[in-house]
């Protein structure tokens, strides 16, 4: 007997400025949200894209102001949210029984870059992957 397994695409609005609190929270929420949706609609896992919760723009990450391109200053970010927020995602998946995956940025230590990442979340809540983007220079 075949199994089927029911995937939502999903787009939310992405935030480009990961230093806005209310932004990153409106976002989670509305990925939630969607999470529902795509549950109630008998989706088994739901994909979103990259970035999903933010997706930095490098005009807002200057450390010289927004508009000026020079180095990012990463310090700004409120890590605690981003991280409150993937796992309200986290625990929303579990709760409904659903395999979620979303993008969003990873912290490293300084002075390296985040990384722009992608987790996989299990239908038991459980982060069980995470991707990592990453450029090669020409």
């Amino acid at each position: 007997m075949a199994k089927t397994l029911r995937l939502a695409v999903a787009q939310s609005t992405v935030p480009e400025d990961p230093t806005d609190t209310g932004a990153l929270r409106a976002s989670g929420a509305e990925i939630r949200d969607l999470v529902r949706e795509a549950g109630r609609e008998g989706a088994r896992l739901v994909q979103f894209p990259e970035g999903a919760i933010t997706y930095p723009s490098k005009h807002v990450m200057s450390s010289g102001g927004p508009g000026t391109l020079v180095a990012s200053d990463w310090s700004r970010v409120p890590w605690d949210v981003l991280r409150e927020e993937a796992k309200s995602i986290a625990d929303l998946a579990g709760q409904l029984g659903l395999w979620v995956a979303f993008g969003s940025i990873h912290p490293l230590t300084p002075p390296h870059r985040p990384h722009n990442s992608l987790y996989v979340i299990s239908d038991q809540g459980r982060l069980v992957a995470r991707y990592d983007k990453r450029f090669r220079a020409t």
